[in-house]
């Protein structure tokens, strides 16, 4: 049986993960703080797949380097990553507009350290608590993949 509330979270995770590669260059651990601050938990078994999988559908892009003696993978969005972003944006707006016409607002987390797209973070915020599954998330402190 298809987990429908697993399969939307794991989209909006990517979605997440390409939106914040967009604006600098992101790596795993960092990756997970971030999407944690969203109230998402989400492991290495599933995080790093999906980074992997984002490269070798073209939509990131990888380089190793140093960083205090040990290597770090940092992934950068591809010109088809942007694309994707793009094309996706407004089918979100519409999503959002129809399943969230009334929807609270007060959940949604500032951007960290003054980035990110508010309105993108508040409507997929909304969509899940529409749902219930931020009010589950918050309680139990944090969503498990």
């Amino acid at each position: 049986m298809v987990d429908i509330v697993r399969d939307a979270l794991l989209a909006f995770a990517r979605l997440h993960v390409l939106h914040h590669a967009s604006e600098e260059p992101i790596f795993g651990l960092g990756m997970m703080k971030e999407l944690a601050r969203h109230g998402y938990a989400i492991g290495p078994g599933t995080l790093y797949p999906l980074l992997h999988r984002l490269e070798e559908d073209k939509l990131l892009v990888s380089r190793a380097e140093v960083v205090a003696g040990k290597t770090r993978t940092y992934y950068e969005i591809t010109a088809k990553g942007r694309r994707v972003l793009r094309k996706i944006a407004p089918k979100i707006a519409e999503l959002a507009g129809e399943v969230l016409p009334h929807a609270p607002v007060g959940t949604h987390h500032p951007p960290a350290r003054g980035r990110g797209n508010p309105s993108f973070a508040r409507a997929i915020e909304q969509f899940c608590l529409q749902f219930g599954v931020l009010s589950i998330t918050y309680r139990r402190g944090g969503l498990g993949f």
